[in-house]
Order: C-alpha cells, then sequence, then structure tokens
C-alpha cells in the first residue's frame, strides 16, 4: 500500500535521526560536562522528533483519504464531524455575521462532492497521552493505539521535556533515561504505522454500507 511506504518512509527517516543524536556521545568522545548538556539536548530532539512524526504521519493518513474522492455523503459519523469541524472551527465564537458568510462558505465548498480534509494536525505542542488520545478519538482510532501502559512513560517523557524547554536545568538526564525515551518513541511510532495501516485498510472513515442503503 502507498500509505504504508509513505509512513515507513517517514518512521525511518525519524529514527535514523533519533539514533543519530542518542550515540553522538560515544563517536565523539564527549566530556562529562558534553554529555550533561548533550543528555538535555537530547530530550528536546527525541520530543521534536515524537511531535514531527504525529504531524507527519496523520497527515499523510488525511492526504491518502483526500486521494480517494470518497464522498461527503459515505463518510461516517466521526469524518463528517471532523470535515464540518475544520471547515468551521467550531471552537472559535463567532465575532459578527461576516464570519458567519465565510464559514458557511467554507462548509458549502466542504460538503461539495468529495471530501477533502485539512491535514494540519493540531497537537498544542504537548503530546502527552491524553493528547495524542484525543487526536485519535478524532480519527476514531483512539482504541486502536496507546494502552494505559504508556500512560506514564509518556507523560513523563513530557514532564523531563517541558522543564527543559522551561528552563529547568537541575533535572539530570540519565543515559538510562534517553534509552528509556528512546526506545518509548520508536515504539509509538511503530504502533501508530500500524493502526493507520489497519484504518486505511478498513475504510473507517465510511459509513457501514447497510446505514447507507437505509
Amino acid at each position: 500500500m502507498v500509505l504504508v511506504s509513505r509512513l515507513t518512509a517517514i518512521y525511518d527517516r525519524r529514527l535514523f535521526a533519533l539514533t543519530t543524536i542518542k550515540t553522538l556521545p560515544f563517536r565523539y568522545g564527549f566530556t562529562p560536562e558534553d554529555r550533561s548538556i548533550h543528555a538535555a539536548t537530547t530530550v528536546l530532539m527525541m520530543y521534536a522528533h515524537w511531535e514531527g512524526f504525529i504531524k507527519e504521519a496523520i497527515a499523510e493518513y488525511l492526504q491518502w483519504i483526500n486521494e480517494q474522492q470518497v464522498p461527503v455523503s459515505q463518510l461516517s459519523p466521526s469524518y463528517y464531524a471532523l470535515l464540518v469541524d475544520s471547515s468551521l472551527s467550531l471552537r472559535e465564537p463567532l465575532q459578527n455575521f461576516d464570519i458567519v458568510i465565510k464559514r458557511c462558505q467554507k462548509l458549502r465548498l466542504a460538503l461539495d462532492l468529495t471530501a477533502q480534509f485539512n491535514t494540519t494536525v493540531d497537537t498544542a505542542s504537548n503530546v502527552n497521552f491524553k493528547v495524542i488520545n484525543g487526536i485519535l478519538r478524532k480519527l476514531d482510532i483512539e482504541s486502536r493505539i496507546l494502552p494505559q501502559d504508556y500512560s506514564q512513560p509518556l507523560d513523563r517523557f513530557l514532564f523531563f521535556r517541558n522543564a527543559i524547554s522551561h528552563g529547568v536545568d537541575r533535572i539530570p538526564v540519565t543515559q538510562l533515561d534517553l534509552d528509556r525515551f528512546s526506545q518509548l518513541v520508536e515504539e509509538l511510532m511503530g504502533l501508530l504505522i500500524v493502526d493507520l495501516e489497519q484504518a486505511a485498510d478498513q475504510e473507517i472513515w465510511l459509513e457501514p454500507r447497510d446505514k447507507i442503503r437505509g
């Protein structure tokens, strides 16, 4: 499947970058001081690739759906809501009637003939356990990824990332931490590929045929 090839290419590129970043101290003989600075920086880079992968992978998935030229009338309730939500920006308050007109025009275009989803993924720059499941819930696949076992490790990873990115420099980051974070990101990226592939195979964005006929 073309989608799997695209997702795998993203995975391979980001995994190569993660491996390269993590192994720099061993290949270039960093001093203890260098290692300490590198460890903190590595946490930030690992997170950057985690969030970047989420954005890229889901964007490719939505683009794949767009390429299938699915009639709006055949969308499942979840994907119909996703299309309308992205078209009308439902979470933003209406300020005046001109905005109402513009949003209605967007909706009219969105509901014309075939579905075209916005491939921009809002991660709130903080892809923890709650956020990733919220994103997947919109795609109707939250039950297929992130077992509860990943909640604590992922949120711990985000705790380190957020603390370091906000200037906290007294949190020790050990090699064991880096190994665990790296393995976590690698596993989650792999899980997401499998789940997006299954979702595409099952065409979960389509309304069940018996409901379409009814």
